[in-house]
């Protein structure tokens, strides 16, 4: 999961460079090369990783709900750079889980079962739940109610407390 840290963190990182906008998608791994990622490292640890193809050269502020949007991916071994869900592995390979990169620069441990719910398509957003059936019941309004009895307890021991600390009046 560190390594899916460290290539949103350089994805990041390039971002501050180029104004704003997210590498290209299909030659990712070659224009990141930054000296706080070891991409070598990464790339070279056994474990293929795709970005997501639809976020090349996309601006992060264009990106709607980053903590749910894939940025990058485990994919099979040989794959292309770049794509979407078809290139995630048959099996994940980590604790029965996919390790997921997004574009807010979280990475999280994704079940098979919950792959449909994150947000490979940035323009396409997953259906909102329903409502719940029946009436909305409407908002009572606010009743005016008296100071609780601490409240003004409070008030006269302040009133009492600022008369002690009142500079005594002398006669003139």
């Amino acid at each position: 999961m560190h390594h899916a840290k460290q290539l949103c963190a350089a994805a990041d990182i390039y971002t501050t460079t180029h104004d704003g906008k997210l590498p290209p998608a299909d030659t990712w791994p070659q224009v990141i090369k930054m000296p706080e990622v070891p991409m070598d490292r990464i790339l070279a640890g056994g474990r293929p990783w795709a970005m997501n193809r639809l976020l090349g050269g996309v601006a992060l502020t264009a990106v709607p709900r980053r903590g749910e949007t894939v940025l990058f991916f485990e994919c099979k071994p040989g794959s292309h750079p770049a794509g979407g869900p078809e290139l995630v592995p048959a099996q994940p390979r980590r604790e029965g889980r996919y390790v997921i990169g997004f574009v807010d620069g979280h990475a999280e441990l994704v079940a098979p079962a919950e792959l449909g719910r994150l947000v490979w398509n940035p323009q396409v957003s997953p259906t909102p739940p329903a409502p719940a059936p029946g009436p909305v019941p409407p908002v009572p309004a606010p009743v005016a109610k008296p100071a609780p009895l601490v409240t003004r307890i409070r008030r006269k021991t302040l009133a009492f407390c600022l008369a002690l600390l009142a500079p005594e009046s002398t006669p003139t």
